[in-house]
């Protein structure tokens, strides 16, 4: 596990992590305040004048896309960009925080380089794209399931595989959420992988898609319920708080006891564990296969659902 506060890995030549963050939205701004706050130096891309200022009130350096860095696929022999403009052609790793229909075109701008990438969830918006990409980054990819470093959901999984609690036969989810300021693609795109990924970490492995039924208002699907597994696998079909609540018998009053965990933001805990990988340490989790994989689920239940397996 990754402690909130750490500070980040020295980048591979000794000095602070330096990371281009494609993307400064509202999530992208949380991401460069914690990359900063785990010691990273971080460079802005992104075309919106309102996050050139954002960036530079932090001083950061900001740019509106890939290409006024330098030309990615030449710079990529040496090692990387010269982010500052300072001269040193290297960059340890870029974060791709853009809206998710651009995800595949900023991943294959960025396929060039050889440095670790991490994408925001969904990996793609469409199955195809997210399998060129995995063939095409390898294991370079990995992609910011969030939920799976949230202490809590962490916890659960330690008991799920304990077996303390016996067999675990299904996890429930809900999610709910008024309106997003995400309008480039629809709410199973934003908010299903994070159901998805919280499958994953408990159970060990996502189970096949067998129904869902979709809201749709305007053509836009706005709710989705979706099950999971079943039969010879598991099934997945469920508050901010710093407790996991266990109740366990079968008597009218069950045994309740209260697990307290760490409330560590997952945010800056995933960001930790992928800047360490940047300078050498272990992978994260949750690489660009898991990301596949999530993008393959939401697709097959967008089909079940009559929703069309890669449309918005």
């Amino acid at each position: 596990m990754v402690a909130a506060g750490s500070v980040a890995a020295m980048g591979r030549e000794g000095s602070p992590p330096r990371i281009v963050l494609a993307g400064c939205g509202r999530w992208g701004r949380l991401i460069a305040r914690d990359l900063l706050a785990l010691s990273a130096t971080v460079t802005v891309v992104d075309p919106s004048p309102d996050a050139g200022s954002w960036a530079r009130s932090l001083g950061l350096t900001w740019h509106r896309s890939l290409a006024d860095l330098a030309d990615l696929a030449d710079l990529a022999d040496r090692g990387g960009p010269g982010v500052d403009g300072a001269g040193d052609a290297r960059v340890d790793g870029v974060v791709v925080a853009t809206p998710a229909s651009t995800h595949a075109a900023v991943l294959a701008e960025v396929a060039a380089l050889d440095v670790p990438v991490f994408c925001e969830k969904p990996l793609t918006v469409d199955v195809g794209e997210a399998e060129v990409l995995v063939e095409s980054l390898g294991d370079r990819l990995h992609v910011m399931h969030v939920w799976r470093y949230h202490p809590g959901v962490e916890l659960l999984g330690e008991l799920a595989r304990s077996g303390a609690l016996g067999t675990v036969h299904g996890v429930r989810t809900t999610r709910t959420n008024w309106t997003s300021p995400r309008t480039d693609v629809d709410t199973t795109w934003t908010l299903v992988p994070h159901d998805l990924t919280i499958g994953i970490e408990i159970l060990g492995m996502l189970p096949t898609p067998r129904a869902a039924l979709a809201e749709v208002i305007d053509g836009r699907a706005v709710s989705l319920w979706a099950h999971l597994g079943g039969a010879d696998e598991p099934w997945l079909a469920g508050d901010d708080t710093t407790d996991v609540v266990v109740a366990e018998g079968a008597d009218l009053t069950p045994r309740v006891r209260t697990i307290p965990f760490d409330p560590s933001p997952p945010l800056r805990r995933e960001l930790a564990a992928w800047l360490a990988f940047t300078s050498g340490g272990s992978p994260p989790r949750s690489t660009g296969r898991e990301g596949l994989t999530v993008v393959r689920a939401i697709a097959d239940l967008r089909t079940l659902a009559g929703l069309g397996a890669e449309t918005s």
